[in-house]
């Protein structure tokens, strides 16, 4: 897909910077994070003892604080410098974090250097996918993974209406009144953009609700037995 400046301007990468405290609290209290994406995801990743391991958009760093106890060795980046900061204090003055705009090169990070690079809930946020896919592959080493997590588009559809297959921009309203803007694809568009940047999709998985969730949210956990709300994949370089 071909983005147009006004396109790849779209998204600000520091939206959070005004309200990052609350917008990370929120997100360790929100079931959709805690219940549902989150247990999905680690388990996609799997093992990571000794890996050397990127975490894409690593906000508050609750994913990275999780790999760094499974035995990971984690360099985190972000494009807001407030949920940095935030990162920084949960783990610690050894790791490595740098403030990273998506859509940019990775300049710091050399070519073949992870083991796995993930990237939770952030997909949806970059701007470029297409530069940012590449460098992704560059820097992952041959036999490496990429597991990502992002809006699902069948519950996007549901949410939003209009065309399913509309790529464009769309702003929530979240519970704590903060107005987040966001891509919208097709799931046709998101895997024609990890082909083109010479991925293959070795898992697809599209997360049910815990067991915990059906008591502590019985709502939510109906509302997601019926439609995903997140998307996961578990990518390799072609």
């Amino acid at each position: 897909m071909v983005y147009s400046a006004e396109m790849t301007a779209g998204i600000k990468p520091n939206q959070y910077d005004g309200r990052a405290g609350q917008l990370a609290a929120h997100m360790e209290r929100q079931p959709y994070n805690v219940l549902y994406e989150r247990p999905a995801t680690r388990e996609l990743i799997g093992d990571v003892a000794g890996l050397d391991v990127l975490d894409v958009a690593c906000g508050a760093g609750s994913l990275a604080s999780d790999l760094i106890e499974s035995g990971a060795r984690i360099v985190g980046s972000d494009a807001s410098q407030p949920m940095l900061d935030l990162a920084r204090a949960r783990v610690g003055p050894d790791i490595a974090l740098h403030h990273q705009d998506c859509s940019e090169p990775f300049d710091w990070a050399s070519a073949a250097s992870f083991d796995l690079v993930v990237m939770a809930l952030a997909y949806h946020y970059v701007n470029d996918h297409a530069s940012f896919l590449q460098e992704m592959h560059r820097v992952l080493r041959p036999d490496g993974a990429f597991v990502i997590s992002t809006h699902h588009p069948t519950d996007d559809f549901r949410r939003l209406g209009g065309s399913y297959f509309a790529t464009e921009l769309n702003t929530d309203v979240w519970g704590t009144g903060d107005a987040v803007v966001s891509w919208r694809m097709p799931l046709t568009v998101m895997t024609e953009q990890f082909h083109a940047a010479g991925f293959l999709i070795e898992r697809i998985v599209e997360p049910r609700p815990s067991a915990e969730m059906a008591t502590s949210d019985p709502l939510v956990f109906d509302k997601l037995e019926q439609c995903p709300a997140f998307i996961l994949f578990r990518l390799v370089k072609r």
